[in-house]
């Protein structure tokens, strides 16, 4: 029954000209209430609903149920109608405050859907260039007058404004191990410039919002299925939205909508985590001389978003000229590896002059027609952590998405990958329908939940699952000091501590 079920959703979203085999001309012949419990459970209600509306009439489902499902895909169209204003407003609410900041997912990741308005919404993320002080003030203003229920977490501050909810974060990401954290709140902050710069059209005449750039959404947003797949759990959404970034980003030198990862070609390479400098690491031959901090302006060799020229780069969705997938035509010197906590000339993967390049960690899968595009992708996820969990992620992508090898961002695993569906397809959406995640209340259950999914995942991501009880401990120590930290007045009107 999955089968036929992944079929019927590849051909919704026009990735199957037909479904023969799976309908065969006789009204009954497929289980609709099944197929609709499905779209329930994996939020796909309104996608699947447009592969019912390319069917024959005959072949459609029984009415009660047909006029149930017409009627939830119109609520989506309407609240995907209603997200699009909304992140208009939150967005130039934050810009007005005099505070960058871009929409995280989202009605961002809709635009890649061939119907956007099919994609069933969930809240406003919003990744605000600010701390964590100056987000409270930002959140009390924008819930002045209708808004409520300030519930911070360790990365966000999450409210309602005007009944829909949004979150404000420092940082778009977190991972439990600290070392990988550590990592990851580097590469997020060398990279964050570029994403509030990146503005798209929303339907509808909604207006114009910064989204992160699709080569920034192929890392953050496996970093954010990653996050949840340690906590509550993945969806089908997700994965694809994430089959929909992967798909308009060619890694292998002809770029779609996106020049980021493109270019890229290797000498002398050897490998950074190796610690083995002598012919020269990963990132070479980088000019930071006129370089500014891509997140504060001063004089910094961060990041390199450097000495590049954004005027060939086109918006990936509007087609303007846009500073979109501009780590390019950069030219870097003197920097050191990365992992070494040197943090100079680290993220420089575009546009490098190197050739003859030797792979010694990628397992071969480097040798691409561009040159080295590829290997530079896989490089930031082993230095992230995010390997081994990517090949899962493939491996999903393969079996429910169909998803070709050419895009794929490493080999499939299948070991991981199949605990990963079988996880998706057991929890649903963000894991609410997982049995194994209701058996107690409180606090007390809650831990025994969360460790007992620490478990499941130890022999297959030690590093996340040994570090996640400690990355626990510390933010129940964290939300204590603000609890019982002085805060300002306005802040205590109904400001809630969540995990």
């Amino acid at each position: 029954m999955e089968a036929g079920l992944f079929r019927f959703l590849r051909f919704s979203l026009g990735l199957e000209g037909e479904v023969k085999g799976l309908l065969d001309g006789r009204q009954g012949s497929f289980d609709w209430d099944a197929c609709y419990q499905f779209a329930k459970r994996q939020t796909l209600v309104g996608v699947l609903f447009d592969g019912i509306q390319r069917l024959p009439k005959e072949l459609a489902p029984a009415r009660p149920l047909l006029l149930r499902w017409l009627s939830d895909s119109e609520s989506i169209r309407r609240r995907n109608m209603r997200m699009d204003r909304a992140s208009v407003y939150i967005y130039n609410k934050v810009c007005a405050a005099g505070f960058r900041c871009c929409i995280l997912k989202g009605q961002g990741n809709a635009l890649l859907y061939p119907h956007p308005s099919s994609r069933t919404p969930g809240d406003v993320d919003v990744w605000v260039m600010a701390n964590r002080e100056e987000l409270r003030h930002i959140a009390l203003s924008l819930t002045e007058g209708d808004g409520s229920s300030l519930q911070e977490s360790l990365n966000h501050i999450g409210l309602t404004v005007h009944g829909v909810s949004v979150e404000l974060h420092s940082t778009p990401a977190l991972l439990n191990s600290p070392l990988y954290n550590s990592r990851l709140q580097k590469w997020l902050k060398r990279n964050a410039d570029l994403q509030c710069s990146n503005r798209i059209a929303l339907p509808n005449n909604a207006g114009e919002v910064a989204v992160p750039t699709l080569s920034f959404n192929i890392i953050y947003q496996l970093c954010h299925l990653f996050h949840h797949c340690f906590y509550e759990g993945v969806g089908l959404r997700q994965i694809v939205d994430y089959y929909f970034v992967l798909k308009n980003t060619d890694i292998s030198g002809n770029t779609d909508r996106d020049e980021v990862l493109l270019n890229t070609d290797y000498t002398d390479f050897t490998d950074r985590f190796s610690g083995n400098t002598d012919e020269g690491c990963f990132l070479l031959n980088t000019d930071c001389t006129d370089c500014t901090d891509s997140s504060s302006g001063d004089f910094e060799g961060d990041g390199c978003f450097l000495n590049t020229d954004f005027t060939d780069n086109t918006d990936r969705i509007g087609g303007n000229a846009e500073s979109d997938g501009s780590l390019m035509n950069t030219d870097c010197t003197d920097f050191t590896d990365s992992s070494s906590g040197d943090f100079e000339g680290d993220g420089c993967l575009l546009n490098m002059d190197c050739a003859d390049f030797l792979d010694s960690s990628s397992g071969g899968l480097g040798e691409v027609d561009s040159g080295g595009a590829l290997v530079a992708l896989l490089e930031e996820l082993k230095w992230l952590g995010l390997w081994e969990f990517a090949g899962a992620v493939m491996y999903v992508l393969r079996e429910v998405m169909g998803l070709d090898e050419k895009r794929m961002i490493c080999a499939p695993d299948d070991r991981r990958g199949r605990l990963l569906l079988e996880e998706i397809m057991a929890g649903g959406n963000f894991g609410h329908y997982d049995e194994r995640n209701h058996f107690g209340q409180g606090a007390l259950w809650h831990n025994i939940q969360r460790f007992r999914r620490d478990w499941r995942m130890l022999r297959f991501y030690p590093s996340e699952a040994l570090s996640e009880p400690l990355f626990r401990v510390c933010h129940f120590l964290w939300r204590w000091k603000q609890k019982h930290a002085g805060k300002p007045k306005e802040r205590n009107r109904n400001c809630i501590l969540t995990i």
